[in-house]
This record gives structure tokens, C-alpha cells and sequence, in this order.
């Protein structure tokens, strides 16, 4: 009977732990909004634009039809970066959205509530966006690519309950990202005072391996059948 009474106990104890030990957060990412302060006098009364906008290669504004953004971590942060997809098989996403264009201006600037870091507590925090998917679990479908990671933001961290979430807040536009952008490439917005307002264009991916092996193998299929 006392073995079963401690027995119970050790087990109350490890529950007890395991949830003290679960760690929460609310993640914000996106544009930087203070694009929007001191009014009259603030940047975008200026220049009537925001920074921190996310284009494809050409320049082109993503948008919701075509694409999509995510923060996130590497369970196995590669050596070296590239626009290669498989890179994503290591990445774990924490919180994702859309990019939306309203009126010509992008709007990616969002906050999800609740979110469980345990497993990201102390790691670099990694902003990744995609053209021709909509969804980041189809990143090996992805045209074009970018990451990137400030210099500036925090690594992950939580609370454990009954504190509040830990408020992560992952912006960018305001000031150059320089190094950090691992992934595509940064653009000066001229229009912004010296050293503010910078956007991030993606680069095109590259295609995985099976994707090679594909196009190899339907070339050759169509120089058998051309030599018939």
C-alpha cells in the first residue's frame, strides 16, 4: 500500500513538472509599424508607403494567392545557406501567415497568442517566405524563397504557467537587417530617410534532388522516343 501511495505521488510530482515546464509565448511578426508614429511628421506621411515589404525576385509585391511567411527554428542549423528547399526539412514553424496587399501596401503584421516554445526555448529566431505555395508545409513546392534573421531579435523564451505569455515581437523594415539576411536579398528603399526603411526580395529556389531526376528522366524518355 505504501509503495502504491509513493508510487502516486512520484507520478503527481512528474505531471506536475511536466506542465511547469511547458513554456508559452505570443509571437508578433512582420513590418515594422512604427512606419506610422509621430504623425504628422512620420515616415509614411512622407512617403504615403511602409517599409519592410516582401517581394519575389523581380520586385514584385507577394501576395496571399501566392505565398507565405513563417517564424520559426533549426533543429539543425545548417552550415551553410542556400536557396535550396531541403534546408526546411530541419525548420520547425511556430507561427505562419498569408502575405496580404490591400491597396497596394503589404500587410504582414500579425500576433498568435498561445503559442508552446519548450521546444524552441533559447534558439535563433528565423523568418522564412516563400513564393507559389500558400502553405509552409509545402515548402519543397516553393518558386522562390527568402530567410532572413536580425541581429536584433531575441531568441525564443516563454513563461510556464501561471505567469502570462512571454511577448516575442520579430519586425523588420526599419533598419537594414545587413548580415542577417541569409537568404534573398535586402533592398534600400530610397525614399525613406538614410538608413530606414528596407524591403527583402526572395531568390529562385532550388529544386530538390527528386525534382532533377524527374526532368532527367523525362529527357531522356523524349530522346528514346524522338530516335524511334
Amino acid at each position: 500500500m505504501k509503495a502504491k501511495f509513493l508510487l502516486l505521488i512520484t507520478s503527481l510530482l512528474l505531471a506536475h513538472g511536466s506542465l511547469k515546464a511547458q513554456l508559452i509565448a505570443d509571437i508578433s511578426f512582420g513590418y515594422d509599424q512604427t512606419v506610422f508614429d509621430g504623425s504628422p511628421n512620420s515616415p509614411y506621411d512622407t512617403v504615403s508607403d511602409i517599409w519592410g515589404k516582401l517581394k519575389d525576385s523581380s520586385g514584385t509585391l507577394l501576395t496571399g494567392s501566392n505565398s507565405v511567411a513563417g517564424i520559426g527554428y533549426f533543429t539543425a542549423t545548417p552550415s551553410s545557406f542556400s536557396a535550396d528547399t531541403t534546408i526546411f526539412e530541419n525548420f520547425v514553424f511556430l507561427a505562419t501567415r498569408s502575405v496580404q496587399v490591400s491597396n497596394g501596401i503589404l500587410n504582414l503584421n500579425v500576433t498568435v497568442t498561445n503559442v508552446d516554445v519548450t521546444a524552441a526555448n533559447g534558439k535563433q529566431a528565423y523568418l522564412a517566405f516563400f513564393k507559389g505555395i500558400t502553405d509552409v508545409t509545402n515548402y519543397a513546392n516553393a518558386v522562390e524563397l527568402g530567410l532572413v534573421s536580425a541581429l536584433t531579435w531575441n531568441n525564443f523564451s516563454g513563461a510556464g504557467a501561471p505567469s502570462p505569455p512571454t511577448l516575442l515581437n520579430y519586425t523588420f523594415g526599419k533598419t537594414t537587417i545587413g548580415a542577417g539576411v541569409l537568404i534573398g536579398s535586402e533592398e534600400d528603399d530610397s525614399r525613406f530617410a538614410s538608413g530606414e526603411g528596407f524591403n527583402y526580395l526572395t531568390e529562385t529556389a532550388v529544386p530538390e534532388p527528386a525534382t532533377y531526376a524527374l526532368l532527367f528522366g523525362s529527357l531522356a524518355l523524349l530522346y528514346v522516343l524522338r530516335r524511334r
